[in-house]
């Protein structure tokens, strides 16, 4: 089994996203399905929960804010990414702002991102 890293900027966001009622603008509903884009040119957001396939996922920003919703297209473990938008194969998966990843295959908006549809930018 593979650790989590995350970066100093999402573990600070993460910690004080624990307790969501308190964090997120009082639009969002308290059990939504949630997912942390941290910079406006991201492709993918980082879900903070589990999410089922079917679910909607409210996209927020680093301010808390609803940004987009999109769909889940599978299930989502906690902490994984989701696809904000189309990104085609051979495309750039940018999140924080930073290309991560480069797509194996068409990834859809809803998707799970993840090692079965990314090559990390670390392995190159």
């Amino acid at each position: 089994m593979k650790a989590i890293i995350l970066t100093d900027i999402e573990k600070t966001f993460f910690n004080a996203a624990i307790d969501i009622t308190g964090f997120i603008d009082n639009e969002i509903e308290e059990k939504a399905m949630t997912a942390i884009m941290l910079h406006p040119d991201d492709n993918v957001a980082t879900v903070i929960q589990e999410i089922g396939d079917g679910e909607e996922v409210q996209i927020i920003s680093d301010r808390g804010k609803i940004v987009k919703a999109v769909t889940a297209a599978d299930s989502i473990p906690q902490n994984h990414k989701i696809a904000l938008q189309t990104v085609k194969k051979d495309a750039d998966v940018i999140k924080l702002g930073e290309v991560i990843g480069r797509a194996t295959q068409l990834i859809r908006a809803g998707d799970h991102v993840h090692i079965h549809n990314v090559v990390s930018k670390r392995v190159r």
